[in-house]
């Protein structure tokens, strides 16, 4: 009998399981999310993956969206936990208070809000969620985003693909783009196409680091005198039969009223952002101010009104920046913002800029975090904001329209 034909001879049964399987694991990891409830600091752990997912869950869109990085967060939780009075999960607790009721107070009307702006983002992360979240029957009436110099020059950033947002929210239609701004090296390039078609690739280092946990514990449950290296409750690595594994995610992330949000000390902090900003990469600023411009382009399309405000750093951060990059940052942001007629705000000003305002150099104190939001309302009801909350600019026809 001939069977030339026969499937079986292309593919095995061995290889036909394998690709079942395989195809099995990428629906159980799209469809139930494992990797949120195993104890590892994975990216369905992460900051940006739970804001979102949290957003997503709503029954319907905010009228506010926050933008921004730590510098935005950090007030946030910060005044909502001392509004509430109470502990907040602050990876999912994204609403605030103080500046809805502050809006209240000025408009008449208490608008909804929602933060999504997350440790480390920058203009090009922005950009992103406001493409690939923010659309559909998610999309806000009004955009509030708090830049900083940091969000376009980081030393730390290698590439745009390689920040939790790009890694947790890039999707396939985000390929030509990223990828039509090369030059890429093959893996690189293999690692970008691959993590965008597969969760198993995109999720392959958590696996890796809940399978080497797991080993871990399993040694040293079973070979008394295996010891590995574990944080005690000061935050000292070393060897020690109790403690937290470097793999393992520390419970949950926390604002606490009256208490500042994790962060490292004055010189710490200095030390880092040190080699965030220096040397300058021309080419990174560059990079990200095209984003900020998309981002401008993508919500003048959608009819959502934006207003920027460039957000406040001490004096002893500020001089710590090389002058071109603060007059490059400044005119280029300055400049798109009245090309898109967009209202900016500069509060980067004498009035916040002093050392007791911040608690690390950079991020706002618990108790000038509700001024700051206070002072966020006033800027938003002077703005075009105020008008499309009023108008009712972006109707719910139009924030239903994907584009």
């Amino acid at each position: 009998m001939n069977d030339s034909g026969s499937p079986s001879k292309y593919f095995p049964p061995a290889m036909t399981i394998a690709i079942a399987l395989v195809i099995a694991l990428e629906i159980w990891l799209a469809a139930a999310h494992p990797l949120t409830n195993v104890p590892i600091a994975s990216l369905e752990r992460s900051e940006i993956f739970q804001a979102v997912d949290s957003y997503r869950r709503q029954p319907g869109p905010a009228d506010i969206i926050l933008f921004g990085s730590s510098l935005m967060t950090a007030p946030v939780l910060q005044s909502e936990a001392l509004y509430l009075n109470q502990p907040l999960p602050k990876f999912t607790h994204r609403n605030t208070h103080v500046l809805a009721k502050a809006l209240e107070r000025r408009l008449g009307r208490e608008p909804s809000t929602f933060c999504l702006a997350s440790g480390g983002q920058m203009a090009s992360d922005v950009y992103r969620t406001t493409k690939n979240v923010l659309r559909s029957d998610k999309q806000p009436i009004a955009i509030i985003y708090g830049i900083a110099p940091r969000d376009f020059q980081d030393n730390l950033v290698p590439a745009v693909e390689s920040t939790p947002v790009f890694q947790s929210l890039a999707t396939i239609e985000d390929l030509p783009e990223r990828l039509a701004s090369g030059p890429f090296r093959l893996k690189a390039k293999v690692d970008l196409v691959l993590g965008r078609l597969s969760l198993l690739w995109r999720y392959k280092a958590d696996m890796r680091s809940y399978l080497t946990l797991r080993m871990k514990k399993y040694m040293e449950r079973f070979l008394p005198w295996v010891c590995f290296e574990k944080y005690n409750e000061r935050h000292e690595l070393k060897q020690q039969k109790r403690g937290l594994f470097p793999e393992e995610a520390a419970g949950v992330p926390t604002a606490w009223p009256g208490i500042a949000l994790d962060h490292l000390t004055p010189p710490q902090m200095l030390a880092d952002y040190d080699c965030r900003y220096n040397p300058v990469s021309k080419q990174q600023v560059a990079e990200q101010l095209s984003y900020f411009q998309r981002f401008l382009e993508l919500c003048k399309q959608r009819g959502i009104a934006v207003l920027v405000v460039n957000m406040p750093l001490s004096k002893a951060n500020k001089a710590m920046l090389a002058p071109s990059l603060v007059q490059d940052y400044l005119s280029a942001t300055q400049k798109l913002c009245k090309q898109y007629e967009v209202d900016y705000q500069n509060l980067n000003q004498d009035s916040w800029d002093k050392a007791d305002n911040f608690i690390d150099t950079v991020h706002l104190t618990p108790a000038r975090s509700q001024p700051f939001m206070e002072e966020l309302a006033v800027l938003a009801a002077q703005s075009q904001v105020a008008l499309a909350l009023k108008s009712g600019k972006a109707t719910l026809a139009q924030r239903g329209h994907q584009l």
